[in-house]
């Protein structure tokens, strides 16, 4: 009776370890009314050959996220397979491109996509690839773009939205 009161005891543990794991695993929250493709993205053609990331983020203003504009394509230029950091986080208004050639470690504390995150198949798989690693503690707080449908979703007045920390959020964009 003890060896089956044991036995008990360790099933309980293991169903409430499951139970938290459970609670750690990440969310897929859709609220399509709030959020809908920003329309300066609507070009069908964005020139991605003109703007490399290493130049665009020279321009990234100090203590602000990394912010492609609506409109604007930004490729990414690092093929020597280093880091790059955005302390502040990347905001994705315009289109954010990853071509073949690619080959880095992006660090961040948060990625929204209100625009476009393109990230093409890499031309040799051994060698070449993107990665979007995650770090920090700080909760980010998302306000909308204002071409955004929706002038009471998470907008600078209500103060925006939190999204938690470590966030790869998809805000009427598309990856």
């Amino acid at each position: 009776e003890e060896k089956h009161e044991e036995e008990e005891e360790e099933q309980k543990q293991h169903h409430e370890q499951d139970q938290r794991q459970r609670t750690l695993l990440p969310q897929t929250i859709t609220y399509p009314e709030l959020h809908a493709p920003l329309p300066c993205n609507d070009e069908p053609t964005m020139d991605c050959s003109t703007t490399p990331l290493s130049a665009f983020q020279a321009n990234t203003a100090a203590g602000e996220p990394l912010t492609i504009p609506c409109g604007t394509c930004v490729y990414i230029d690092t093929t020597n397979g280093s880091e790059i950091d955005f302390p502040h986080g990347i905001r994705i208004e315009g289109k954010l491109y990853s071509p073949p050639s690619a080959n880095v470690t992006i660090r961040t504390t948060f990625v929204l996509v209100l625009g476009i995150l393109q990230m093409n198949e890499p031309a040799n798989e051994r060698h070449q690839q993107v990665k979007i690693s995650l770090y920090g503690e700080d909760l980010v707080t998302f306000v909308q773009h204002p071409q955004q449908p929706n002038p009471n979703a998470c907008n600078a007045t209500s103060g925006g939205c939190n999204i938690g920390s470590k966030g790869i959020v998809v805000a009427g964009g598309k990856v």
